[in-house]
């Protein structure tokens, strides 16, 4: 697709009701003729790509979980241009979310309130899914549990179990605001069996995914340092900084003030690039590192390596810009990169805290 077509699809995307639009952006990616891959020249990426997590990431950005939740669209966000695509979240069984309406746009604040809930066709449709997808760009999924689970915790087992060898990482999410009880889960009691599980699953895999772990934007800091410390005990590969948010501290709007659910976006920004700052100290060449939340430009990407983090996903500034999003933050990197005589960003990783 040209420029000129991606933002006339956005600008018509903006205009409808933010979940049917959303709807429309799936079908209309799963459904289309093929998507050629984007033409991202080896001179807009030079000394971006680097080898993480088992596999060559040709350039830091990637889309984040929650857009294509049932992975129906893989190859076609692939490409788009990102250099890795995380699905989900996925379930073990089908479960509708929550009740509608649950998206909600604030454009003037570029950021988004959204209360799916785990919304989900389930593990058999995406496993189905995942089968499909070529494996030439990083393919992640994100896991949850059903809302009315018996077993919450086996429930990461079993989709963890189902997909280990369908994809290059599995995110354990824990952290979305949106599913009564999730985040009280997060402590050793409960974590360590789920731990331990996955630990025992990779083990037994002859082509194991690397396993991921999403953190909460609104952890106390002795709960981040606990957490980070069981994590690395039981040998999971890296950490995603951050989820969503239920502050409203850093929205000025009523009705956003009023919403529960999960704040993303530039209202974002700040919290996350905080938890990312308290987070790398404590991981540092320990965990790889994602960065997550309101990032929206390449000088946000620069800001998130120099704190430490290897890649960086986006969500809510694709929802809002589109495809063209991909490249303008990179042409916006690589400006960064040629006027600081930067050649490679694993050189910049950190630097903040020099």
């Amino acid at each position: 697709m040209t420029e000129h077509l991606h933002r006339l699809i956005t600008h018509v995307l903006r205009r409808l009701p933010p979940e049917f639009a959303h709807r429309c952006a799936i079908n209309g990616l799963r459904y289309a003729p093929r998507i050629r891959a984007g033409t991202l020249s080896a001179e807009l990426t030079a000394g971006m790509s680097q080898p993480l997590l088992g596999r060559h990431f040709s350039h830091p950005i990637g889309l984040a979980a929650g857009f294509d939740k049932d992975a129906q669209a893989v190859n076609a966000l692939a490409a788009l241009g990102f250099s890795f695509v995380e699905a989900g979240a996925v379930t073990p069984l089908p479960q509708p979310g929550n009740p509608k309406p649950r998206l909600f746009r604030f454009p003037k604040q570029q950021s988004l309130i959204n209360q799916y809930g785990f919304n989900s066709r389930g593990l058999d449709y995406v496993a189905a899914n995942l089968a499909q997808v070529r494996r030439d760009t990083p393919v992640g999924i994100n896991i949850g549990k059903n809302k009315h689970s018996d077993d919450p915790l086996q429930d990461y087992a079993t989709c963890a179990s189902r997909l280990m060898e369908q994809v290059d990482f599995i995110t354990l999410n824990f952290s979305s605001p949106n599913t009564p009880g999730l985040r009280s889960l997060v402590d050793e009691k409960h974590l360590r069996p789920v731990l331990a599980t996955v630990q025992s699953l990779r083990q037994a895999s002859s082509a194991p995914a690397r396993i991921l772990f999403k953190l909460s934007p609104d952890m106390e800091h002795s709960a981040v340092r606990d957490l980070i410390e069981l994590l690395i005990e039981h040998q999971v590969d890296g950490i995603i900084v951050s989820n969503t948010t239920t502050q409203r501290e850093s929205i000025d709007h009523p009705q956003a003030r009023s919403l529960g659910g999960g704040l993303s976006g530039l209202a974002l920004k700040k919290l996350s690039e905080q938890m990312l700052e308290r987070v790398y100290p404590l991981a540092k060449n320990r965990l790889a590192i994602i960065a997550s939340g309101g990032l929206f430009t390449g000088q946000d990407i620069y800001d998130r390596i120099i704190r430490g983090a290897d890649l960086v996903q986006i969500l809510t500034s694709f929802v809002y810009h589109g495809p063209g999003i991909i490249y303008t933050m990179l042409r916006q990197l690589r400006e960064i990169m040629d006027q600081q005589g930067i050649r490679h960003l694993s050189s910049i990783k950190g630097s903040y805290y020099e």
